[in-house]
């Protein structure tokens, strides 16, 4: 119950800051929260379901949709920004590229100014009453124990995904980077409980998963630029050269995308959190 707190005052919190001011960093910090706390909400439905917990997460899923497009222009008007210093042509680029950002930061401060995070705070304290009542009658062992099995249902998905992937299939990817950071958003929440999961291998995720965003970022800024440039003929060796970094970035993931499976070991859950044994 303490974490599901401690999660809830970040999300409050990001959303209040974002509220008063919309920012890249403001914005992005909102949505990792949102997902930091929809993992934990996704844990619990494992050990204490509660209908009050689905509605929450429902409710969060329209910020975190609605933040997005700042954090991910401002990101693409970084990299167009760069590319300008070599690609002087990429200037009618980046001022339609610019208006959109303008247009997107001004619905996101409409959105977060109407946000009534008050409604929001309400369907949380619904969510700690009710798995309060249900944790309240279930041994801490079985809680454990369903907890580490979601988590390793969760990894599951990120195997699934591994096996699937390919340089040539950037989406397989993208499919990857969304499992596997759901993965590690729980595998933080569990911390405490694993073994030889310490904070280095905490980060270890984080820039694993910082590898496989790199792509996603480039895929979708070479997007941009084609559906931007019209019919400037300029653009094409810009794209050239965005195409050949992007595949290069895929298939030195895609060597090196094993390294996941040092992500989730047997060994790093103890014993007694994976006995579940019959209720008397």
């Amino acid at each position: 119950m303490g974490a599901l707190l401690e999660r809830w005052k970040t999300v409050e919190k990001t959303l209040r800051r974002a509220a008063k001011k919309i920012t890249p960093d403001r914005v992005h910090d909102a949505r990792v929260a949102i997902r930091r706390m929809d993992a934990l909400l996704e844990l619990l439905k494992s050990v204490a379901p509660a209908r009050a917990a689905a509605k929450l997460r429902k409710r969060l899923c329209k910020p975190l949709q609605r933040l997005g497009p700042v954090r991910d222009l401002h990101v693409q008007a970084e990299a167009l920004a760069a590319l300008s210093a070599e690609y002087p042509q990429m200037d009618g680029v980046i001022a339609r590229h610019a208006r959109q950002e303008k247009k997107a930061v001004r619905d996101a401060r409409e959105y977060a100014e109407s946000l009534r995070i008050k409604r929001l705070r309400k369907r949380w304290r619904a969510v700690v009453e009710e798995v309060g009542l249900q944790l309240a009658n279930a041994r801490q062992d079985r809680h454990r124990a369903f907890a580490i099995a979601a988590l390793d249902q969760s990894f599951a998905r990120v195997s699934e995904c591994r096996r699937a992937i390919s340089s040539t299939d950037l989406g397989s990817i993208h499919r990857m980077r969304v499992a596997f950071k759901r993965f590690r958003y729980k595998a933080e929440v569990l911390q405490p409980l694993l073994r030889r999961a310490g904070p280095r291998l905490m980060s270890a995720m984080q820039s694993f998963q910082t590898r496989m965003g790199e792509v996603n970022d480039l895929h979708v800024l070479v997007g941009t630029i084609t559906a931007l440039r019209g019919k400037d003929a300029r653009l094409g060796p810009v794209l050239d050269e965005l195409n050949r970094g992007l595949m290069l970035a895929a298939d030195g993931f895609v060597r090196e995308a094993d390294e996941v499976y040092r992500f989730w070991r047997t060994d790093f859950v103890p014993e007694r959190a994976v006995r579940v044994e019959e209720s008397p």
